[in-house]
């Protein structure tokens, strides 16, 4: 009973958060930027695999999305403290969406190698890194410090349905459309996150 109590105690302060119209804004271009990223990740190892019917540059894919943050993590959160938050992020989404709407727009000319794929994966991911350090620089800024306990809960929260809606809607949008169409609609999400943030 107590333990019901205090999760709706929560879940009031949550809400209660998302009348502060900046926070709303930022959390539901988060969402839509969590679940671009979910799509990506999917999306892009089903293309690669589609273009080269191999395993092994598909794990390639995988592996440099995942590198950015293991290299460059600690120094992300340096850079992003010299710059103002939210254009940090409105910039890392637009990359995104850049960089993704390139990918397939240079397969459809017949430009695109392997090795500029890779380049373009990497470059996504590098991108992708810093949006989290942005995000969680942003919040303090946005809240009066009883409530950053809040605002972390909403943070994860919407981190977990972008993990869980994006690879779902990217497997189903690939069976329907293909994968290298749905990075477009990737670069769509991240374009639509770019709206609420300057919203």
């Amino acid at each position: 009973m107590a333990h019901s109590t205090a999760v709706s105690s929560i879940l009031v302060r949550v809400r209660g958060l998302l009348t502060n119209r900046n926070v709303m804004w930022l959390f539901v271009g988060q969402a839509i930027s969590q679940v671009g990223e979910g799509l990506s990740k999917v999306a892009l190892l089903w293309f690669v695999y589609d273009l080269t019917g191999s395993a092994l540059k598909m794990t390639m894919i995988g592996i440099l999305q995942t590198l950015p943050p293991l290299l460059f993590g600690p120094f992300a959160g340096v850079l992003v403290d010299r710059v103002s938050k939210r254009t940090a992020m409105i910039v890392i989404d637009t990359a995104r969406a850049g960089l993704l709407t390139l990918i397939p727009t240079l397969y459809w000319m017949d430009w695109l190698t392997l090795p500029s794929l890779y380049v373009l994966v990497f470059a996504t991911a590098m991108f992708s890194m810093a949006f989290g350090p942005a995000l969680k620089a942003m919040e303090p800024l946005l809240v009066k410090p009883h409530q950053l306990t809040q605002i972390n809960a909403l943070d994860q929260s919407t981190m977990t349905i972008g993990q869980l809606l994006g690879p779902a809607i990217s497997g189903m949008l690939i069976a329907g459309i293909g994968a290298q169409n749905v990075l477009y609609a990737n670069a769509g999400a991240f374009l639509l996150s770019v709206g609420c943030k300057v919203a």
